[in-house]
């Protein structure tokens, strides 16, 4: 997200977390390096200046719109929802929750903060609250009514042996309806 090289060491991970590489048979190692030979390809990088935002690792921002006219000093905004990470299967190492929120980036400043997220942090579910707060939120879209409307994929089973290792819970997901306070200024 913020055009950081991923052979930055700070970006290593420890071995014991990644499989062996091979290409036709041959060990090859265990460091990321980059999949497109930049060199070779003549793309040009993307101009750093469109970056906005930048999202917790791990907080998988997912589809996102943007405030109308009718939510005053926010017209303009964006608004994109984070699903959520699936630690520890996703990052053992992983000690926080990251996502299960919709965040707002400010158009003047760039600046990202959560807009709509849950006094605890991770999905309600994890705390026994599905259906009383956000879980998955996948998509954000403002309706006609001019209210936003996210959309929350809804509580989520781990299991790291299975063959599919995240099964939705039927039934939990929701479409929570959010209006601004006409009211303020």
């Amino acid at each position: 997200a913020a055009r950081e090289p991923l052979t930055d060491p700070k970006f290593e991970v420890p071995d014991k977390f990644q499989a062996p590489v091979y290409v036709n048979g041959a060990f090859i190692g265990k460091d990321l390096d980059f999949v497109i030979d930049h060199e070779k390809s003549g793309l040009t990088p993307p101009d750093p200046s469109l970056v906005v935002g930048k999202h917790e690792v791990h907080a998988s921002p997912s589809l996102l719109d943007v405030a109308p006219a009718s939510w005053g000093d926010m017209e303009g905004d964006l608004f994109i929802a984070e699903w959520g990470d699936l630690t520890p299967p996703t990052d053992p190492l992983r000690k926080t929750t990251a996502g299960f929120q919709v965040v707002r980036i400010n158009a003047d400043n760039r600046d990202l903060e959560p807009f709509v997220r849950n006094k605890q942090p991770g999905p309600a579910s994890r705390h026994g609250n599905t259906g009383k707060g956000i879980n998955h939120p996948f998509d954000v879209k403002f309706g006609p009514d001019d209210a936003m409307y996210i959309v929350d994929y809804g509580a989520v089973e781990i299991d790291p042996t299975s063959m599919s290792p995240y099964n939705p819970i039927q039934g939990t997901g929701i479409i929570w309806k959010v209006t601004k306070n006409m009211d303020e200024d």
